[in-house]
């Protein structure tokens, strides 16, 4: 191979080199952008799925106390949650915490430490709630809750879509292996 020969190839090799590397860190970073979604995602359901949970777990003969950053109720947890261990009978809370532009949901409970739901970096926050028998969302409990009402988590980020949760408070009956047992 003569000297032209090997400054072709090696001119050829670094050009080669110089299309391929930037379409693989490109792609690279795509991927980490994809997986840093997924993993928020993934967190985001797990927090709405809590919530729900959570919201549950009310009693319905007890009152809910609301406005539109923090719920507080009495609640039996079926199972073991971030707020309540299971079938215990608790004060939980859940209360919008801010930090700046950035804010967070959080449960705690009788006996549980604060457990962070959701978090976001920026953007309008608020709790609502309504009764069944008057689907009409409002900042505040009403007085004397119905069994059966509604609570509402709504995030409005400033460059992102709205987030909403909406869960029944007390609709999960407690459910007996043993017949004898009524729920």
């Amino acid at each position: 191979m003569t000297m032209l020969e090997a400054l072709i190839v090696v001119t050829l090799t670094a050009l080669i080199a110089a299309l391929v590397y930037p379409l693989t860190t490109a792609s690279a970073r795509h991927a980490a952008q994809r997986s840093a979604a997924l993993a928020a995602s993934v967190e985001w359901a797990a927090g709405e799925r809590a919530f729900r949970q959570i919201a549950s777990s009310a009693r319905p003969d007890a009152a809910l106390r609301g406005n539109p950053s923090q719920a507080a109720f009495a609640a039996i947890a079926l199972q073991d949650g971030p707020c309540a261990p299971r079938g215990a009978d608790a004060s939980v809370s859940l209360r919008i915490e801010r930090a700046g532009e950035a804010g967070a949901l959080v449960c705690a409970g009788d006996g549980r430490a604060a457990h962070t739901l959701a978090q976001w970096p920026a953007g309008e926050a608020a709790l609502s709630y309504a009764r069944t028998s008057e689907p009409v969302w409002r900042a505040n409990s009403a007085p004397a809750n119905e069994a059966g009402g509604l609570i509402r988590f709504v995030l409005t980020p400033p460059d992102a879509p709205r987030v909403v949760w909406v869960a029944a408070l007390g609709r999960v009956a407690p459910q007996s292996r043993d017949p004898s047992i009524a729920p």
